[in-house]
């Protein structure tokens, strides 16, 4: 219902108005009545109505008067004027004050009526649009951490567009104050990850990102951690500009080496690093990019025997830059990536075609040197269909087109074997079923990753992606695996290993920390999970 207050000093006008006009049909009430505009300013800061329904000459103060006391006060309600003064000089008043409408006495009570209704539907219009605001604003706050991790993505892999530095350099200052190199970071496919479940895949990069983030804050401080398409991420370390390049280098060697043996210490798991080299403009963080991944490539100059951490360096015999060497493999993995994960096929086959014209451009013409790109492609078509749950080796036909590589020549047979394998993976049915909401899946993942210490329902996730309940719980176990609340309950035990080993806490903070208010709950579940109680498991 709209509130409505009627000022008027002829009390039989008020008396007329509140009994002849029919409120509930107007989905409207009455709520106040004032016989001058002092007593009308009172009743409005009192009752905050919707409209106001208001006499011009009133003794004490009369209707302008009050009116323009109420726009200095921020009234923003509708404002109807009834009078039975129709001068001129009255109503352009009115009409500077922003007023709705302007009455003349005796007014019958179907023209007020059609006034309150094209009123109350004014009401209702800006309403709508203030709740559409709302939840533009609620979706906005939602997506902001991923919109920001696309936007360090693309300055990683060198797809960002010109035109957004402003608003890079605001959201990160870092990236105009400093110099900057990059780690380049790949889980190896050993057979304790590749073999894993897609959920438990999920699992190990979620723990590996927790690690080294955890590492980068305490050893590096400035820095931002980018996760890449497939077992890659790229670690963007900011460093001061009085720095030499030997000693930046140097040091995030150091740091490397220390991330790759924690992993193999914490986690079980093996990552090679590569070390790019330092760049003094932002937008050159994505050559630092390139050289990180073309040293993990050719895995040369290996900085230590007992872990695969290599350093780029620029070979003296090639006169190309770093860029024109990588032929920017990375940037174009992640575009394959994502145009094959989103079903754009169109744009995975122009995609495929421009990187065949740079592979001619640079000479990258030798059969030996077209099947390594080619085999590459193919690990990241294959680590994008892991990622929704898919096993290429389900799609009959890719076994042909798998064993098809060795015979490849020339890079128009490459372009042609690529393009192929692109449409038959886009085109598989089952592989089409899977793709289907997984932005919905991702977002509810990349959810209980950054909120597992709050309460997370099912039912509150189904409402922020506009989804039933019961449809997005079929659609999470269909792409992760598993149920969702077991996958909450898997992401908490992680973390809560993590917390008990680094020996600062006691079991009811980690707990806490976790999600966890009852205690012997938490020691069950995490029994349940890793098959030691918490006090055994920091024995």
């Amino acid at each position: 219902m709209y509130k409505v207050v009627l000022i008027d000093d002829d009390r039989q006008v008020l008396q007329s108005m509140r009994k002849a006009i029919p409120w509930n049909e107007l989905n409207a009430v009455c709520v106040g009545e004032g016989i001058d505009g002092k007593e009308g300013l009172r009743l409005v800061g009192e009752l905050l109505p919707d409209i106001v329904i208001t006499d011009v000459y009133m003794p004490v103060m009369n209707g302008l008067e009050m009116i323009k006391e109420l726009r200095k006060n921020e009234y923003d309600g509708k404002i109807i004027i009834l009078s039975g003064y129709s001068d001129f000089e009255y109503a352009r008043e009115a009409l500077k004050l922003q007023v709705d409408d302007y009455l003349s006495k005796p007014a019958t009570v179907s023209t007020i009526r059609e006034v309150i209704e094209h009123a109350v539907a004014q009401l209702r219009k800006k309403q709508s649009e203030r709740e559409a605001q709302v939840e533009l604003l609620h979706k906005i706050s939602l997506y902001e951490p991923f919109v920001e991790r696309e936007w360090l993505k693309s300055i990683v892999i060198g797809t960002v567009a010109g035109e957004h530095e402003e608003f890079i350099l605001h959201k990160h200052p870092l990236m105009k104050s400093h110099y900057h190199l990059v780690l380049g970071v790949e889980i190896e496919a050993t057979s304790r990850y590749s073999d894993a479940a897609a959920a438990d895949r999920r699992l190990f990069r979620f723990a590996v990102g927790n690690v080294i983030g955890e590492l980068l804050a305490q050893y590096w401080k400035t820095y931002e951690l980018v996760e890449l398409q497939g077992n890659s991420f790229a670690a963007i370390l900011h460093v001061n500009r009085t720095q030499t390049d030997e000693a930046a280098v140097s040091e995030a060697c150091g740091l490397g080496k220390r991330i790759i043996r924690s992993i193999q210490d914490v986690l079980g798991i093996r990552l090679r690093i590569g070390v790019g080299a330092l760049q003094q403009h932002w937008s050159q963080i994505s050559v630092s990019t390139e050289e990180a991944f073309l040293a993990l490539a050719e895995r040369e100059n290996a900085v230590c025997g007992d872990a695969e951490l290599y350093v780029f360096k620029k070979k003296e015999n090639k006169t190309r830059e770093a860029t024109d060497q990588t032929l920017r493999p990375v940037k174009f993995y992640h575009q394959l990536a994502e145009s094959i994960r989103s079903l754009q096929e169109q744009k995975a086959v122009d995609v495929v075609r421009e990187f065949i014209r740079a592979l001619r451009q640079f000479g990258e013409t030798r059969p030996s040197s077209l099947v390594r790109h080619g085999s590459e492609c193919l690990t990241i078509i294959r680590y994008t269909m892991f990622d929704v749950g898919k096993n290429m080796d389900d799609i009959t036909m890719m076994k042909t087109a798998t064993q098809s590589l060795e015979s490849v020549g020339t890079p128009e047979a490459l372009e042609c074997w690529l393009i192929e394998t692109v449409r038959l993976v886009c085109g598989h049915r089952a592989w089409n079923e899977n793709v289907k909401h997984k932005q919905a899946v991702d977002f509810m993942v990349q959810y209980i990753h950054d909120h597992y210490a709050e309460e997370i329902t099912l039912t509150e996730l189904a409402e922020k992606v506009y989804l039933s309940r019961n449809y997005l719980s079929q659609l999470f176990r269909d792409a992760v695996g598993e149920t969702f609340n077991s996958y909450v309950t898997k992401v908490r035990m992680e973390k809560a290993k993590r917390l008990l080993m680094e020996g600062k806490y006691l079991i009811y903070e980690v707990a806490e920390m976790v999600g966890y208010k009852n205690i012997p709950y938490f020691s069950t579940l995490f029994k349940k999970e890793t098959g030691l109680n918490p006090s055994d498991f920091l024995k």
